[in-house]
């Protein structure tokens, strides 16, 4: 993931916060295979995405 792949979404951002967004994706994958909670997962992807969809507004 990219600013410019990001971009093509309707997300302005640098390369460093494309950078937070890969960062926090491995993390959330991370805890999916070590914690086995997936209920966390969903609700933390949740929010990644609310996130997201705040920036492309």
């Amino acid at each position: 993931m990219s600013a410019e792949e990001l971009a093509h979404g309707g997300v302005d951002c640098d390369e460093a916060m494309a950078q937070l967004f890969i960062a926090a994706a491995d993390g959330l994958i991370f805890q999916q295979i070590t914690l086995d909670r997936p209920e966390l997962n969903e609700a933390a992807l949740a929010h990644l995405r609310r996130f997201l969809r705040s920036l492309a507004e």
